[in-house]
């Protein structure tokens, strides 16, 4: 379990991260990074380090759990 992401799901091209705190962004064409994601020992270092800043991103609603 990550303290920094709550859940994720692929969209298309794009990547919806629903964050523990309760914000949800949509990194767009971040589809590709979903396995890297749920497969790296800490979910938010890749996150940190990867898509937070690499890919352009936009406030979407929460996903549902």
């Amino acid at each position: 379990m990550s303290t920094l992401i709550k859940s994720s799901v692929v969209k298309g091209e794009d990547l919806i991260v629903n964050l523990q705190n309760g914000n949800a962004y949509t990194y767009a064409g971040a589809a590709d990074q979903k396995p890297h994601l749920d497969a790296a020992p800490s979910q938010g270092k890749y996150f940190n380090e990867h898509i937070r800043s690499q890919y352009p991103h936009s406030w979407t609603s929460p996903l549902p759990n």
